[in-house]
């Protein structure tokens, strides 16, 4: 089986085993929208091991009868997915994990500063598994791994408020943290200011960014 004749098995299950026209005109424009996709991609190597990959997988999930609409999802998310790589357009997914780990980092070093210390304990957990689920492309560890983004945001967002404006009287408020914290010299007070207001900026980007990367390319993952 090829890749051109799993999707005209696909439209033949849909057809004969989803009643409902609503749902039945849904599916088959998400098959129509990925086979245009693929049409684009002219010949592909499907002795490879995306593409192998994609028909084996393929043929499993739809080889039930009726057709369950689990397995067919199955089927759609994971040919949207390998056209990514067939198309070796992968750049939007790394820039997505480029943003996973920008956000991360500012969100773990700048929350400590404004929140309570339960706030970072509660997403470590969350942003472990997100990137577990990165590695394998998977829509669970999209779904973890988005979570970073509006809680960074907030972090940045506070940051921000608080240590770019101290940029512009530096010296003032690198004596304040000094003040603050005893044992600090006045230029680690610098320092430091100067890398919190940094991560605040990358941390308000960051979160964006991979917001709208993952929101629009979300068919990335399987």
């Amino acid at each position: 089986m090829t890749v051109s004749t799993l999707f005209d098995e696909a439209e033949r299950k849909i057809r004969k085993d989803f009643l409902s026209g609503r749902e039945r005109d849904r599916y088959l424009a998400r098959l129509d929208s990925l086979r245009r996709r693929y049409a684009v991609l002219g010949e592909i190597d499907e002795a490879g091991g995306v593409a192998m990959g994609l028909i084996e997988r393929g043929e499993r999930l739809l080889a039930g009868s009726p057709l369950r609409s689990a397995a067919l999802e199955g089927f759609l998310r994971h040919a949207g997915a390998a056209w990514y790589d067939l198309s070796g357009r992968l750049g939007a997914y790394r820039w997505y994990v480029r943003c996973f780990f920008a956000a991360a980092i500012s969100f773990f070093v700048l929350a400590p500063q404004f929140f309570p210390a339960i706030l970072p304990l509660i997403f470590i957990v969350p942003v472990f598994l997100g990137l577990r689920g990165l590695r394998s492309r998977s829509v669970n560890g999209f779904t973890l791994s988005a979570m970073i983004f509006p809680v960074s945001l907030l972090a940045g967002t506070t940051g921000a408020r608080f240590f770019v404006p101290a940029l512009g009287r530096l010296s003032e408020a690198s004596a304040e943290m000094a003040a603050r914290y005893p044992p600090l010299p006045t230029s680690a007070g610098s320092f430091l200011i100067t890398t919190f207001a940094i991560l605040s900026l990358l941390g308000i980007a960051s979160s964006l960014a991979g917001a709208a990367i993952g929101f629009r390319r979300r068919d990335m993952f399987v």
